[in-house]
């Protein structure tokens, strides 16, 4: 009993790190019965791991395996060389500095680039086989300035927003990843930074709740209505 209690407080704490909660609603079903056949999705669950974030300054060598990645940066011409197997892969703009994270998602791995001394958040995305080889993602342009992932239901969520006020700028693009392409389910000009609708059918809703936009504390608390439920 006392690793059970261990383990849930670990998990705990991962998910309070990570900042963003998902929510998963049953809805009502009209006299069908709640099976585990009508709740559960058939496409199945990708495999992921998501890397840390890390200050490239010079260089960053990355290892998963077999898979190895090396990052350099060409201060004079500003770039960064993305290698595989000591052959240049990539090639992408530094901006004076950068921060890079890797991430294993499916059969994919995606490559984030975040530039902090941007005006606003900006982020690039760079997608490679566990061969080495670059995917282009034709149905995702850069650049973005946040990005969300959501193994369960095989999607991600890309923001591209802006930092000062601006009329039809802030846009959200829901992708669902399909082998190694991701394809274009949803694009919102009108949604809440904190709350906001991964998926739903006829059996179940599925939302992401980003607390840093609204929690600054552990004494803050939030509540908000989604269909019949009240949740805090």
């Amino acid at each position: 009993m006392k690793n059970k209690k261990i383990i849930i407080f670990i998990i705990c704490i991962i998910i309070v790190l990570l900042g963003v909660v998902s929510i998963v609603l049953l809805n009502k079903n009209d006299g069908k019965s709640n099976t585990n056949d009508e709740v559960i999705k058939s496409s199945g669950i990708v495999r992921s791991e998501m890397g840390t974030l890390k200050d490239l300054d010079d260089r960053i060598d990355y290892q998963n395996g077999n898979f190895k990645l090396v990052f350099n940066v060409n201060s004079e011409n500003d770039q960064i060389n993305i290698l595989y197997n000591e052959e240049t892969i990539i090639t992408t703009d530094y901006n004076h500095a950068a921060k890079v994270r890797v991430n294993l998602y499916g059969n994919l791995y995606i490559i984030e680039i975040h530039y902090p001394m941007a005006q606003c958040p900006t982020l690039s995305l760079f997608f490679i086989d566990s061969n080495g080889n670059p995917i282009e993602q034709s149905e995702i342009e850069n650049s973005v300035s946040r990005i969300e992932y959501f193994e369960d239901v095989n999607k991600i969520i890309i923001y591209k927003e802006e930092c000062m006020p601006c009329d039809g700028c802030n846009k959200k693009y829901t992708y669902e990843l399909k082998g190694y392409s991701f394809k274009l389910i949803s694009e919102e000009s009108d949604y809440k930074e904190e709350l906001t609708e991964v998926e739903n059918d006829s059996d179940y809703s599925y939302y992401s709740f980003n607390f840093n936009k609204v929690l600054r504390d552990l004494n803050d608390s939030y509540e908000f209505n989604i269909n019949d439920y009240k949740l805090k």
